[in-house]
């Protein structure tokens, strides 16, 4: 769909107003932003070409879309999954995520998913995944009451029209987003670099805090701004540790963490291990 609507897109974008289409956790999710008042006229003709692959019995790709765009976005869909997390940092964090969240999939599997695939199954599933679909909105900016009501009765003007029947999902059937619970425990896990020529040695520490809530929140974000300083002095500036240090919240599904990263190509990973403790124990007394 980004690759059949990049034309209309482009001249969208001289006018100011962006797009976005991508895919999450949950589903899809698009998005239209801008000063012009054209912006749902845009986000119209993407839920259009959306829509066209619902309720398609076929086998082929819908109207508008060629067989020569599916084989050049297959083609490159393949080569993100093999490129993916090829530096360290982005592989600590894949491995972190999958770790602790219970569905997820590495570059390789997705890419093990897409290898014999053709047009005829591709058609399949997508309209048997987009045969009942739960939409939910949020129109925010210099606009009133009617206008966004407009909006939603556009949207599922398209949603109703382009089903037979009752198309809808209730929330009650939204994919569950689960988050493992951490042993009190450490617990290590090693993997080996994609790339045979990488000298980075990434680690990431992740300590989980609990359910999500404003209290505990907020003392974490004022927690990590507090060591974020300390930190990078200590290990980036006079240990020299790494080119990359930092310490952040994490909001995983509803989950708290705390999340430190170093990446560095003159120590080990249990150099980098060793010092993120030391620097949490000595931080622990200056707290």
């Amino acid at each position: 769909v980004i690759h059949n609507l990049s034309e209309i897109s482009y001249m969208a974008s001289v006018c100011e107003i962006g797009s976005s289409l991508s895919t999450n956790d949950r589903g899809l999710s698009m998005r239209v932003h801008g000063f012009n008042d054209k912006m749902m006229n845009l986000f119209v003709i993407m839920l259009e070409n959306l829509l066209k692959f619902r309720s398609n019995d076929t086998k082929k790709l819908p109207e508008g879309f060629t067989n020569q765009s599916f084989d050049l976005v297959l083609e490159n869909y393949r080569r993100a999954c093999h490129n993916s997390c090829i530096k360290a940092q982005k592989l600590a964090s894949s491995v972190r995520i999958r770790c602790i969240c219970q569905k997820g999939y590495s570059g390789r599997q997705k890419l093990d998913a897409v290898e014999n695939i053709d047009i005829a199954t591709f058609a399949t599933i997508v309209s048997s995944l987009l045969e009942k679909i739960g939409a939910e909105g949020l129109y925010t900016g210099n606009v009133d009451v009617a206008t966004a009501n407009k909006a939603k009765d556009a949207i599922l003007g398209l949603l109703k029209k382009s089903c037979s029947g009752n198309g809808g999902l209730s929330r009650k059937k939204y994919p569950s987003q689960l988050v493992l619970k951490l042993p009190t425990k450490t617990k290590e896990v090693t993997c080996v670099a994609k790339n045979p020529t990488e000298t980075n040695s990434a680690v990431e520490v992740y300590i989980q805090i609990g359910k999500d809530n404003t209290r505990d929140r907020v003392m974490v974000d004022l927690l990590t701004e507090i060591m974020y300083e300390p930190l990078y002095s200590e290990i980036r500036t006079k240990d020299q540790f790494g080119y990359f240090v930092s310490c952040d919240t994490r909001w995983t599904n509803g989950i708290i963490g705390i999340h430190f990263s170093v990446v560095s190509s003159t120590k080990t990973v249990q150099e980098i291990q060793d010092r993120i403790e030391l620097f949490l124990l000595e931080f622990r007394q200056t707290l």
